[in-house]
């Protein structure tokens, strides 16, 4: 993965490291989840195949801001410094399992944010993952 290449992704490990000195070197590429068995590594790796649709979100903003009137070097700049530092937001506690709630509860109530929200609700998105 690329993020491990920079030392920021995460491993997964299967079986669960029988030493901590093994772990760690897993640790040093960026972190470690261990995967009780392959069923729940392979389940995991289901956050890996969403860099795409990532990327895409990423540039169909650009390209409607660039549609807008912005120079494009303006508008993949500010969206790449918007998505980084909503990923630091996440990153912060990235152990507490109600971080993402508490981050969508932040949203302004009736703003934009918390109106399209509801699509990573929808049937169509859970089926999707």
């Amino acid at each position: 993965m690329p993020s491990v290449a920079t030392l920021e992704g995460t491993c997964l490990l299967v079986p669960k490291a029988e030493s901590q000195e093994f772990k760690s070197i897993f640790d040093s590429l960026g972190g470690t989840v261990e995967c009780k068995d392959e069923k729940i590594m392979n389940r995991a790796m289901i956050p890996c195949n969403l860099m795409g649709p990532l990327y895409g979100i990423m540039r169909n903003t650009r390209e409607w801001l660039v549609d807008q009137g912005m120079p494009a070097e303006d508008a993949s700049y500010l969206v790449a410094r918007q998505f980084k530092s909503m990923v630091q937001d996440a990153n912060l506690d990235s152990r507490n399992p109600t971080r993402f709630d508490e981050l969508i509860k932040e949203q302004t109530p009736g703003g934009f944010n918390e109106q399209v929200s509801f699509m990573t609700r929808s049937k169509f998105f859970i089926t999707f993952l």
